[in-house]
């Protein structure tokens, strides 16, 4: 069965635009091996991430992802089983907003823009903790 996990958390310090490229490719590398799916979205240290695969090894990427300095305050918002993978394709999306304003190679997050990363068909709870997150982060 498939499993979903969403969590939310801070990270430690601000994290570069190439930073988050580095964590981003290689989540994408780990996660094709490991079957999971899923995206980060990153805003001015906060961050919102779902994980989509078979359960115990999403939860063992959890645990890791827990254990990482990077990250402080982790809360797990949901796990469930789910009917199909709401990131099809996605090994790891990775958006992120640069603060002040500069172009990046990924997308400048917002309220519109997180509009087209969580998918139009995806589950009433992923739904509403994106615009919970948007709410939050002021996008």
């Amino acid at each position: 069965m498939l499993y979903q996990l969403i969590f939310t958390s801070y990270a430690t310090e601000a994290l570069t635009p190439s930073v988050l490229n580095e964590i981003a490719n290689l989540s994408r590398q780990n996660n094709m091996a490991a079957g999971i799916s899923g995206v980060m979205l990153y805003h001015d240290g906060s961050i919102l991430q779902v994980l989509e695969g078979e359960q115990s090894v999403v939860e063992a990427l959890f645990a890791k992802i827990e254990k990482d300095s990077r990250h402080i305050q982790t809360m797990v918002l949901l796990r469930r089983e789910a009917e199909v993978r709401e990131f099809e394709g996605w090994k790891m999306g990775f958006k992120h907003i640069h603060d002040n304003g500069e172009e990046t190679p990924l997308f400048k997050l917002t309220h519109n823009t997180l509009k087209r990363v969580i998918p139009a068909n995806s589950s009433v709870e992923l739904q509403t903790i994106s615009r919970t997150y948007a709410r939050v982060n002021g996008l």
